[in-house]
């Protein structure tokens, strides 16, 4: 049955539908979980949403690893969502979350000195990406897109490095492209 159908067909109708849906057909056949995790339908998908996401940090003492959200959906329905990281990101266990930004439903955020984590709340998948290998101090950071559809982890950071009695410092760039 899965030739039947041409392929622009399939992400024709496929993109249309909400996401709930789209992640329990990844499970009807191998060509249907390539075609929903394929770029270009990913963002044939988000261009036709009209769903916004406005993310807020939000600090519970006895609750760590919160992220709070608020989704404003087709004709302004707004619900406020909360996604408890250790749930499905079990190396999450300290309370500081510094939110990076967020592009196209994904999150980032930085973990205390353990790098940065990248949580996709809809799919439930979260992805660590780790630190650099020695101390550093970080002075920048942020999460988006490249003309050419890649999404793209950039992380400014510096080093201090003593030679005798000087310090100096290292200013690196380091930047992930997210698969």
């Amino acid at each position: 049955m899965e030739d039947l159908l041409p392929d622009d067909l399939m992400y024709n109708v496929l993109s249309r539908l909400p996401v709930k849906t789209i992640i329990r057909y990844k499970c009807v056949c191998k060509k249907w979980r390539d075609l929903v995790s394929d770029s270009y339908f990913v963002n044939l998908h988000l261009s036709r949403s009209r769903e916004a996401l406005m993310i807020f940090n939000y600090y519970e003492p006895f609750r760590p690893g919160n992220l709070m959200w608020v989704e404003i959906g087709h004709k302004a329905l707004v619900q406020v969502k909360r996604l408890v990281l250790t749930e499905y990101c079990a190396h999450v266990s300290c309370y500081w979350l510094s939110q990076v930004g967020s592009v196209n439903g994904l999150i980032c955020s930085a973990y205390h000195c353990r790098g940065f984590l990248i949580y996709n709340p809809v799919l439930e998948e979260c992805m660590h990406v780790p630190p650099p290998p020695q101390e550093y101090e970080t002075l920048s950071y942020g999460l988006g897109v490249s003309r050419a559809g890649e999404y793209k982890l950039i992380h400014i950071f510096h080093r201090k490095i003593s030679l005798d009695s000087d310090e100096l410092y290292t200013v690196e760039i380091e930047v992930y492209t997210l698969h």
